[in-house]
């Protein structure tokens, strides 16, 4: 009996101290949990952080855009059969000119398609004039001519979504109005 009471003190001895080895490793798994809580709150606000820089880049890069494209046009409908930039600056202020009637400065042109070139004004009061007179193409030889701003992307998909949206609205018999 007395081995017995022995063998089973020894037994519960192994048992707390696997007990306290376990109690640790609880402890120390614990805290470990901790740290890694502590971590994961760090990268979430530092990846908060940067979702909020890149947008604040996008933002910026959007308005430099814009801000670059502010007295661009873009002309569609003229034939010119070169890339030269000299000879596309002289077709578009002969264009102007003898269509609208109207004087303007351009710093550069640059084609962008067969019948479709940008033309960068030199201010946003000649880009206005040509704005607001650009209505005098629609019968314009034999092939008319458009005058539009040069969007910049985001503006074109927006209009794009109008555009689909009013198309909609039209199949379903409401009244749209085109301002465009």
């Amino acid at each position: 009996m007395k081995q017995e009471q022995s063998e089973i003190k020894k037994e519960i001895q192994q048992i707390r101290a696997e007990q306290t080895f376990f109690r640790e490793e609880v402890i120390k798994l614990k805290q470990e949990n901790e740290n890694l809580k502590k971590e994961n709150d760090q990268i979430t606000k530092d990846n908060i952080r940067t979702k909020k820089e890149l947008k604040d880049l996008k933002n910026t890069v959007d308005w430099m855009e814009k801000e670059r494209k502010e007295n661009n046009i873009v002309v569609s409908g003229i034939q010119v059969h070169t890339s030269d930039p000299t000879v596309l600056k002289d077709t578009v202020e002969t264009t102007v000119k003898k269509y609208l009637n109207i004087d303007v400065t351009i710093k550069k042109v640059s084609k962008i398609g067969p019948r479709t070139c940008v033309a960068v004004l030199a201010s946003a009061e000649d880009k206005s004039e040509i704005m607001k007179n650009k209505f005098k193409l629609k019968n314009v030889g034999p092939h008319a001519i458009y005058i539009n701003d040069d969007l910049t992307k985001k503006e074109k998909e927006k209009q794009k979504q109008i555009r689909e949206m009013a198309l909609k609205e039209k199949r379903e018999g409401k009244m749209v109005s085109d301002f465009g």
